[in-house]
């Protein structure tokens, strides 16, 4: 049962319903039963695999806090947890790689190749459950005694699919106690529900058709063009990641839990350190806690090159996270390099940055910063090496004015209106009046629907309600991207 469909918004109704029905005191254990039910829903695979993570965390959770010597206990933990994301994700990749290494070295010799479906949410809940057993270790946060409670952090329904990866110290409590009926919180909630729709079935989805069209058929468009659809894709995964972050905070809130914030208008960025401050901030924090900052004290023997390699290494392994590939592994290297490079030259781009006039360096640093991340998601959306390079050899080949064909007589899907051009401007217009929202308005964009006027709030509810039943495409064919990640 994903975001985007109907089911969901019943679900949530009926839930939240009875959430506010029941007694304080009974809200977490339902609240843990509608998240079950949720998961569920994904195959009893799925729910057994979860299931079986949250035992043994429970238990090598209580075992590392009561052990004088915790080193040994928390190394089972975590090779416990990454052996099966390894298994789940990386197995088959690391069998066909070596098969291919004995293959060239004409060894005789060929591990198999397993019949694996990847289960839903499983690098999130692998992740969190790491952080939970690291964090008992240095004492940051107590092993959880209850069960029921641990549980329920791991199938919380709104960040199962696809984060935050959020702390154990912060949600658990949370998880722990029955909130009480809260009116503005439960309103902001709805509000970042609705927006949330927008941005996905209404933007995220219409500029799916549109990337679609070109990457199934690359050889039949001009470099222009597959320029443009790159460019395209870094918008569709922005509003796509966006937009379920969105529903899954808003959903939390009409519970009264307050899940981590995941994005900080990134598009925004200038460079690319600044970039992963502001993008998927609860993995980019996480690896900065856990993997960073670990590997970066270790080191200090080697000086400042410890800090290089550290932040080289925490993006290889980013990328590695979201998918087993060589493109995966190269777009983490990439946004690793690029990391490294920027710490070496932080001193010349001031200098750079006070010779230029400051509309003009921060012009520049904007568009490189875009284009560069535009360039690694050619990697992270390809799925192969050779495809990836497909992709980058034909934007740099016959640059042709014409760019129609890009919509090849979809453009009624982009707006499910008639063909014209007047159905792109109205596009085009959407994603300028977002990025103005996001440029010009201090708070989250989605608080551009707090109107204090009750006239103008209530006409952008149904305005924008409108738009949705219009235009957006429940159960449509553009699933939410990182969900497969």
């Amino acid at each position: 049962m994903f975001f985007n469909s109907f089911n969901f918004i019943v679900f949530l109704a009926g839930l939240v319903l009875s959430f506010y029905l029941f007694p304080k005191t009974i809200r977490p254990y339902l609240l843990l039963l509608g998240s079950l039910f949720a998961y569920s829903l994904f195959g009893w695979k799925n729910f057994v695999l979860l299931l079986g993570v949250s035992i043994f965390n429970y238990l090598t959770g209580i075992s590392i806090e009561k052990a004088k010597s915790k080193k040994m206990l928390l190394t089972v933990s975590i090779l416990g947890n990454l052996l099966l994301l390894f298994f789940f994700k990386y197995f088959n990749f690391f069998s066909g790689s070596t098969n291919d290494v004995f293959k060239f070295l004409q060894i005789d010799i060929s591990l198999p190749l397993l019949d694996i479906i990847l289960p839903i949410g499983i690098s999130y809940y692998v992740f969190q459950a790491i952080g939970y057993n690291l964090d008992i270790a240095s004492e940051k946060a107590a092993a959880e005694k209850n069960y029921i409670h641990l549980v329920s952090y791991f199938f919380f329904f709104p960040k199962i699919m696809q984060g935050p990866v959020d702390r154990p110290r912060n949600l658990l409590p949370q998880l722990k106690q029955g909130s009480e009926f809260n009116y503005e919180n439960f309103v902001d909630g709805l509000r970042r529900i609705l927006w949330g729709f927008f941005l996905k079935l209404v933007i995220a989805d219409r500029l799916f058709v549109l990337v679609d069209n070109v990457w199934k058929n690359i050889d039949a468009f001009g470099g222009l063009s597959v320029a443009i659809s790159v460019s395209l894709f870094t918008l569709q995964l922005y509003f796509d990641f966006l937009g379920y972050t969105e529903i899954a905070l808003g959903s939390a809130q009409l519970f009264g839990i307050k899940l981590m914030e995941n994005f900080d208008k990134p598009l925004s960025s200038k460079n690319i350190t600044e970039f992963w401050r502001r993008w998927h901030i609860s993995l980019s924090t996480w690896l900065n806690e856990y993997l960073y900052n670990p590997m970066a004290i270790g080191w200090r023997d080697l000086g400042k090159y410890s800090m290089h390699l550290a932040v080289f290494i925490t993006f290889f392994i980013a990328g590695i996270w979201h998918g087993a590939g060589i493109t995966f592994m190269i777009f983490g290297s990439l946004h690793g390099i690029a990391l490294v490079y920027e710490i070496f030259t932080k001193k010349s781009r001031k200098k750079w940055a006070k010779k230029l006039p400051k509309g003009l360096y921060d012009f520049l640093s904007l568009k490189l910063t875009f284009i560069y991340v535009s360039f690694t998601l050619i990697f992270l959306k390809s799925n192969t090496l050779e495809r990836a390079f497909v992709v980058i050899k034909s934007i740099g080949q016959g640059w042709k004015n014409d760019i129609t064909g890009i919509f090849n007589g979809n453009i009624s899907k982009v707006l499910f209106l008639n063909g014209g051009s007047s159905n792109i401007a109205i596009l085009v217009v959407l994603l300028l009046l977002f990025f103005m929202i996001e440029t010009y308005f201090k708070e989250k964009s989605y608080k551009v629907l707090n109107q204090k006027n009750t006239f103008v709030r209530w006409t952008i509810y149904f305005g924008i309600l409108a738009i949705i039943a219009f235009f957006g495409q429940f159960h449509s064919d553009a699933e939410f991207i990182y969900v497969n990640f």
